[in-house]
């Protein structure tokens, strides 16, 4: 341990401990074939009294204890691998030995047992030859293509069963108390079991094959008549429903009648292979079966499909035609992200009405992608329409809220302008020439405006315009009260008067209406004239269309 590290000395110590429990088990079992070797000597005396010989176990036990040599040699050189080869030998002769000297008596009873069993197999392997004779003399019914993998198999069989008989009689004398060779009877007892099976095997093959044969010849016309009928059945469906039905069922009736051919032609010749037309026959009725099932599934889906976009169309397009009708109403409401929304959305719905009336003039797999193709844009139209037609409204509406705001801006501009000529008009000359100008001015900007105001930033700018109106207006008001105010030379002010005249009938010196509360020089707004009116229904606090508060159409 001092001169190795641990490490070291640790795997060491594992590999010395793995070798000494290799060369235990491989001593421990030379030991025993050594002791087993000892013991068969002894047994094997016991044997002499009742007539055996021992010369084949000294035989082998001889050679057993060369093979022990071999592995003790073996063993003292650390040649493990070798040791065991030789000891499996020396293992294989004692278990000789042993059938041959004290195992004999055992040995030579089970074989008689077994010659008796074979006998009986050999007998019931000739019966079965006779058997399988009879029945190959029926195969001339056939053609001679429809049993040529049996060809031979008798006279084949007759051979195998009389070396199995060789087999047999030389174990006989080998298993007689003249030979005494046990063990080789035993070895030809095995062979003579492999022969008879391998007759066995050969006879059921004929047997089996003529079976076959009249199984086929028997339900040949039947299958002929099926396949014919399944064929038939095929081409009416693909016939009926050819626009929906692609090439692949119509390939597969083709390779069926091809099929369904080939048996009908080997049923007329003389001797018919039957095995071959069943064979063909069988084929073409599950090609025309599968392409029959095929045929319909593709027809069944081609309807669902057709069903699914001559449902949705309509309502897609109802969809369609609410926007389009809604764009048409509000048009210039609606932002240019939105407008191009809606125009994608309706060549996205054109492109699902080409799709959809393709798809009435083709047929199977381009009129299965065209339904297909409709199918998908209709449906990506009815998911966006409602997120486009949402931003439409939105639009509008926003719009909405801004001319709402534009005629409360016009309706201040409207009774701060009135406000400011009333009391021009009350002012008469006295009114600064200032103020009169502006007030003119205003007037003028006001009549400007015309309806009906689109498009949010029209709006915006007419609302500031509005705005600046009623600001102009009410400073004139403002300066003109301000001038009236002060003393004048006659010793009188306008004040009382111009409050005065602003609630009476018949304005100041006769110089206009004011029975409705509006200037009789102003233009008005919409049919009502009222103060306070609004577009169209000129009613107070009104707006687009119907003007009544809070309303909209």
């Amino acid at each position: 341990m001092k001169s190795y590290q641990a490490p070291e000395a640790t795997a060491a110590a594992k590999v010395a401990s793995e070798q000494a429990h290799i060369l235990i088990a491989l001593t421990n079992q030379f030991a025993g074939i050594l002791a087993d070797m000892a013991a068969e000597r002894t047994a094997a005396e016991a044997v002499l009294a009742e007539g055996y010989r021992l010369d084949l176990m000294h035989e082998a036990l001889e050679l057993a204890e060369t093979s022990l040599g071999s592995a003790a040699d073996a063993l003292q050189s650390q040649q493990y691998d070798t040791a065991r080869d030789q000891l499996g030998m020396a293992q294989a002769k004692l278990v000789q030995a042993v059938a041959s000297g004290s195992g004999a008596p055992a040995l030579r009873a089970a074989n008689v047992a077994r010659l008796t069993t074979i006998q009986a197999r050999g007998e019931a392997a000739a019966r079965k030859i006779a058997e399988g004779h009879e029945a190959f003399d029926q195969v001339d019914e056939f053609a001679e293509t429809s049993w040529s993998d049996i060809q031979g198999n008798g006279s084949e069989a007759e051979a195998a069963a009389d070396r199995a008989h060789e087999h047999w009689e030389r174990a006989q004398q080998q298993n007689s108390m003249e030979v005494q060779a046990f063990v080789a009877a035993g070895e030809q007892l095995d062979a003579a079991e492999q022969e008879l099976t391998y007759v066995d095997q050969l006879i059921e093959a004929i047997i089996t094959r003529l079976q076959d044969l009249e199984t086929a010849r028997a339900s040949a016309r039947e299958l002929l008549e099926e396949a014919e009928r399944s064929i038939e059945a095929g081409l009416a469906f693909v016939k009926a429903n050819d626009p929906d039905v692609s090439k692949a069922p119509e390939q597969q009736l083709h390779e069926a009648a091809q099929q369904l051919a080939v048996a009908q032609q080997e049923a007329a010749q003389a001797k018919p292979d039957w095995l071959r037309l069943a064979t063909a026959a069988t084929t073409a009725d599950r090609l025309a079966d599968a392409a029959l099932a095929s045929a319909r599934g593709e027809a069944e889906s081609m309807e669902k499909l057709r069903q699914q976009v001559e449902k949705l169309g309509p309502l897609v397009s109802g969809e369609i035609n609410k926007i389009a009708r809604f764009i048409n109403l509000h048009g210039n409401d609606i932002q240019a992200t939105t407008t191009a929304s809606v125009k994608a959305l309706v060549q996205r719905f054109e492109e699902a009405q080409q799709a959809h009336k393709q798809a009435g003039t083709w047929e199977e797999d381009r009129r299965r992608t065209a339904f297909k193709e409709a199918l998908e844009a209709y449906s990506h139209v009815q998911t966006e329409s409602s997120v486009v037609y949402q931003a439409a409204l939105a639009d509008t509406q926003r719009l909405e809220q801004l001319r709402t705001d534009l005629n409360s801006t016009l309706t201040e501009a409207r009774t701060a302008l009135e406000e400011a000529e009333r009391l021009a008009q009350q002012a008469g000359k006295r009114t600064p020439s200032g103020a009169k100008k502006q007030v003119t001015q205003a007037r003028a900007r006001f009549d400007k405006i015309r309806l009906p105001i689109t498009g949010e930033e029209e709006l915006k700018q007419t609302i500031e315009e509005a705005k600046a109106i009623a600001k102009e207006a009410r400073e004139a008001a403002n300066e003109i009260r301000s001038h009236t105010s002060r003393p004048s030379g006659g010793g009188g002010g306008l004040g009382p008067v111009i409050i005065m005249g602003a609630g009476r009938r018949g304005g100041w010196g006769g110089s206009g209406s004011w029975s409705s509360g509006s200037s009789s020089g102003s233009s008005g707004w919409g049919s009502g004239g009222r103060s306070g009116g609004s577009f169209g229904g000129g009613r107070s606090g009104g707006s687009f269309g119907g003007g009544r508060s809070g309303g909209g159409w």
